[in-house]
């Protein structure tokens, strides 16, 4: 818990100072843990991820029900979620994913959910997730695909593809005019 708590950490701190942090001290890590409510947030949901496979698992339940109350973010302890998850703004964001990868960007106010008796989605790498966008279903999101806000993806979505819209869609990208 502790080694992907740290990748979290030092994934927030790289998108936060725009250049890649490693081996970031404990004082540091100690310090963003207590002035950044994103990073607490994901300290709770790695501690309830760890007490599931405990001989003492209702703690889980009783962390996820605190993360509701104080952060507003809503993720099941069992949700299977690689290192480096950083959530810009925990507040309203629900996750039903049955996997999320490395390296997730999610921004404020995003569903990512299950219909009923479908399977829930399954998020890759290096995916970033705009504000208010919702993923539902049984859907499979690329490495490194971006979410546009609000976007609501209900089909697939392609490595190293934009989609945005309601229904989402990929983005059209427009040609740069030379200036000569």
């Amino acid at each position: 818990m502790r080694a992907v708590f740290r990748e979290d950490v030092e994934y927030w701190a790289s998108v936060n100072s725009g250049s890649p942090k490693s081996g970031l001290s404990r004082r540091a890590v100690l310090s963003l843990f207590i002035k950044n409510m994103s990073v607490r947030a994901v300290f709770w949901f790695r501690l309830s991820h760890f007490f599931v496979s405990t001989p003492v698992p209702f703690v889980a339940g009783y962390l996820r029900r605190m993360l509701i109350r104080k952060f507003g973010l809503d993720i099941p302890p069992d949700t299977e979620i690689g290192g480096g998850l950083y959530i810009a703004h925990p507040v309203g964001v629900t996750v039903l994913a049955e996997r999320i990868g490395k390296r997730c960007t999610i921004v404020g106010n995003v569903t990512i959910g299950k219909r009923i008796g479908d399977q829930g989605p399954i998020i890759g790498d290096d995916v970033y997730i705009g504000a208010g966008a919702r993923v539902i279903g049984p859907v499979l999101v690329g490495d490194m695909a971006k979410i546009g806000a609000n976007a609501v993806v209900v089909k697939d979505v392609p490595m190293d593809v934009t989609v945005v819209g309601v229904p989402a869609t990929p983005a059209s990208r427009t040609p740069k005019k030379s200036t000569m």
